[in-house]
């Protein structure tokens, strides 16, 4: 993939985040989190509400089960 060069303004809470106490490999950790909010995003509404529903019957047998 070709790379851009750009300036960017962020809260210091994140940079420290990514930086993890270094400053080595933090863009490609940037880069990362930014592919997966993309990935995420592009999931329909419909998979998210039926993940969600999966998983809150998954809890409610767990809950049900520890009576």
């Amino acid at each position: 993939m070709n790379k851009v060069r750009i300036t960017i303004r962020l809260d210091k809470d994140v940079v420290d985040f990514f930086t993890l106490g270094g400053s080595k490999g933090y863009q490609s950790r940037l880069n990362q989190a930014l592919r997966e909010y993309i990935k995420d995003s592009s999931t329909s509404l419909e998979d998210k509400i039926r993940k969600v529903i999966k998983e809150e019957l998954a809890n409610s047998q767990v809950s049900h089960e520890s009576y």
